[in-house]
């Protein structure tokens, strides 16, 4: 995506190609919707060419996040292991779609929900070039301001228990309508100190502090990073106010 709302830029990035052909028809028919619904600014595409396996975490604001950032990321060559809750596989087209594309079932607020850890890990152990995707936030944000609420867990437990690298990335506009959407790509996170920490804790307490801190430290860095997208939204429309008095 472009601010022309088209998906291809400067770096010109190869767009994925699954093997199932109703995953590709999918995808072609997301960003259709996506073009035809949406004006859409990236910045940073650059930051994307970082080493596998990959573990993205983002905000999440709206559903629309979800296709947008997919799209985002097949037409930059990534093609993410999204967790999506369990009753999208009650549909039987969605069902369809989310397993010809190999997205992650996440049955929240169950006993249930610590094997789609296992299932991301089990991903990444069979492909070395994977990305996992993750909204830490587990759900579209309730805040009134639409920024990031505190996360939970998986995303910290998932990177302190593998070696995978974790990129931010920031999603801004879904909310609004019409919809003028930003995203921006941070900088890999360094938890390598937490990590050393993490395998050398002799308690589950001293273990769940460190998670707690990896937790804070990822929406720290999403809620910075969407608060840096507003401020450049909004020095554009004062710019465009100017040009136009």
């Amino acid at each position: 995506m472009t601010e022309s709302g088209e998906i291809k830029d400067e770096f010109k990035f190869t767009t994925y190609k699954y093997e199932s052909a109703l995953a590709n028809t999918a995808v072609r028919a997301i960003r259709s919707f996506l073009r035809r619904t949406g004006e859409f600014k990236v910045i940073n595409t650059h930051k994307l060419s970082v080493p596998k396996p990959l573990l993205i975490v983002a905000n999440h604001i709206t559903n629309y996040d979800s296709v947008a950032l997919a799209i985002f990321l097949v037409d930059h060559g990534i093609p993410p292991h999204i967790f999506a809750k369990a009753e999208l596989w009650k549909m039987p087209v969605v069902k369809q779609v989310l397993n010809a594309t190999h997205m992650i079932s996440v049955e929240r607020n169950s006993a249930n929900a610590a094997n789609s850890l296992e299932n991301a890990k089990e991903r990444l152990s069979s492909d070395s070039d994977g990305c996992i995707f993750m909204f830490p936030e587990g759900t579209t944000t309730k805040r009134a301001d639409k920024l990031p609420m505190d996360g939970k867990t998986g995303a910290a437990r998932l990177l302190l228990n593998n070696d995978i690298h974790v990129l931010p990335i920031a999603i801004d506009g879904t909310q609004n309508k019409p919809r003028k959407v930003q995203i921006k790509v941070g900088n890999i996170f360094d938890f390598n100190s937490e990590k050393t920490a993490y395998n050398s804790a002799e308690s589950d307490d001293a273990k769940r502090e460190i998670v707690d801190a990896v937790t804070s430290k990822i929406m720290q860095e999403l809620t910075v990073m969407v608060k840096s997208l507003r401020e450049n939204a909004e020095m554009n429309d004062e710019n465009n106010e100017s040009e136009v008095k």
